[in-house]
């Protein structure tokens, strides 16, 4: 035999009660009692929903921590959750790498209830050296903003050999006057790397279903946090750089040497 449910017992309840309000202290009343009942279930549903998508959230990113504490000689000095909490980046500064964490969502089909379709969060990841960094870009609404590459090559609105200071704010990063939009929906980093079977990552710094003000903090925040990341890829790939110009440099002497060249 089923329980019955809480909610429908819960549901009757307050039926009862009104009815009885209506019936013993007349229609007025029973209107003021209907009032805070329905206030109070919309509190109450509210708390609800709010809650469980705390919770939800938390769960997801301990779940990040536990693929993070999992890859070995890597330990964190930076991370950060996307907006989105599709992936996870983190610096390992000690060993000058960057791990991305991908999470995905898949439906695992019940065969034997087909409707009881159980969702489950299924975690990738990728550690890269400061040396398979090829370039990194800022868009916003899918518009270049800012762009560093390996090489030194400059065109279009790259930015080429980007510093950063102790806090990680980049020279020519995106900031409120980037474009000549007002209000923006997503903003995003753009990795490029080396690797032939997934050659670019998208990390999610903002990401709104309606556009929002630029003089809003949550497009501030995302601005401020996209710098950061850009400038610390910008930074290791100015090291990827000058580490390539003296590799050069050194097998350059070797052969003048060798061949007894002036």
């Amino acid at each position: 035999m089923k329980k019955p449910n809480l909610y429908m017992s819960i549901s009757l309840i307050a039926v009862l009660i009104l009815l009885l309000t209506w019936l013993i202290f007349g229609f007025v009343k029973f209107l003021v009692v209907l009032f805070f009942m329905v206030v109070i279930l919309y509190i109450s549903f509210y708390v609800k929903k709010k809650f469980f998508k705390k919770r939800k959230k938390d769960l997801i990113i301990e779940n990040f921590e536990y693929e993070l504490l999992k890859i070995e000689y890597f330990i964190p000095s930076q991370r950060f959750y996307s907006s989105d909490l599709s992936n996870l980046i983190a610096l390992d500064e000690q060993t000058e790498s960057i791990c991305i964490i991908e999470r995905k969502t898949i439906v695992r089909k019940n065969k034997k209830i087909r409707i009881q379709n159980k969702k489950e969060d299924v975690f990738n990841f990728v550690v890269l050296s400061y040396k398979d960094l090829l370039q990194s870009e800022i868009l916003e609404d899918k518009r270049v903003i800012t762009t560093t590459v390996r090489g030194s090559q400059v065109g279009g609105t790259l930015v080429s050999g980007l510093l950063a200071d102790g806090m990680g704010s980049v020279i020519g990063g995106l900031s409120s006057n980037s474009s000549e939009k007002s209000e923006v929906k997503n903003i995003q980093l753009k990795l490029v790397v080396n690797d032939t079977n997934k050659p670019i990552y998208l990390i999610q710094f903002l990401k709104e279903q309606e556009p929002i003000n630029k003089n809003n903090n949550k497009y501030e925040m995302a601005v401020d946090q996209v710098n950061h990341w850009h400038g610390i890829i910008s930074v290791l790939i100015k090291r990827a750089d000058e580490n390539s110009r003296q590799v050069n440099y050194f097998f350059g002497v070797q052969h003048r040497d060798v061949h007894g060249i002036n």
